[in-house]
């Protein structure tokens, strides 16, 4: 049984910023970036592991502190990776000694500093090491040209370009994808772009994506951009080319 110490608010608050991260990065669709968050913090608690070797710690107390903590943070991580990897999340869950469905806990149940007493539970491997040739076979693999045709991709034009408030990546778009009324799309670019930047650019969006609601603002559409790093670049077209032009 894990025992309740003293919170080391670092790996703490270090959860919440990432359970903050990737709320945002869900609202704006970058699935991406919500993975990339959680590994930040994975990667964070593996160094902590590293640092404080708990396997040589021979003081009681400082080895309860550290184990809890870790604990805690393993706990999160399950909840944090329960919308990617279900069936790992639930196996890392079970093996904390928690009983019942994983899908009935809420994110406040993951961020909650407490053991809640249980029992540490039978260990078992996560993962399986994959072949090189099916791991290669894994990666190569393609869509149909028919799953492809299911994309509308359009050329588009913005008209009109307005930072959402009390939110620090969106930007609320007013686009002419050559229909009768123009189209309003939520973009999460607003850290790269000043939105007078924007106003005129020939950009392309999915134009057939299922509405969504973002920060009160309704979206119709999902440009399209490539990120490397902390550069992002808006895909456009080479030259000069009508709203609502397909891309085939």
């Amino acid at each position: 049984m894990v025992k309740e110490a003293t919170v080391d608010n670092t790996i703490k608050n270090l959860a919440q910023s990432t359970f903050e991260n990737i709320k945002t990065a869900f609202d704006i669709f970058r699935f991406d970036e919500a993975l990339e968050s959680i590994m930040n913090f994975v990667r964070f608690v593996n160094k902590y592991i590293t640092d404080k070797q708990p396997w040589t710690i021979k003081d009681k107390n400082e080895l309860d502190i550290v184990l809890f903590n870790i604990f805690c943070a393993i706990k999160f991580i399950s909840g944090a990776i329960l919308p990617f990897m279900p069936d790992t999340a639930k196996k890392i869950y079970n093996q904390l000694g928690f009983s019942g469905d994983i899908n009935t806990k809420d994110m406040d149940f993951f961020l909650n500093w407490k053991t809640d007493t249980v029992k540490i539970g039978k260990k078992e491997m996560l993962f399986k090491r994959y072949e090189y040739e099916q791991k290669l076979q894994e990666i190569q693999e393609r869509i149909s040209i028919d799953e492809f045709k299911k994309i509308d991709l359009r050329v588009a034009k913005i008209l009109e370009a307005k930072p959402i408030e009390k939110s620090n990546k969106l930007m609320k778009l007013k686009i002419d994808i050559g229909e009768e009324e123009p189209r309003t799309l939520v973009a999460g670019i607003k850290e790269y772009f000043e939105p007078q930047d924007l106003v005129g650019k020939t950009i392309i969006v999915v134009a057939n994506l299922q509405k969504a609601k973002l920060m009160n603002v309704e979206s119709n559409g999902m440009l399209l951009a490539a990120k490397d790093g902390k550069t992002l670049k808006l895909l456009t077209v080479d030259g000069d080319i009508k709203p609502g032009s397909k891309i085939s």
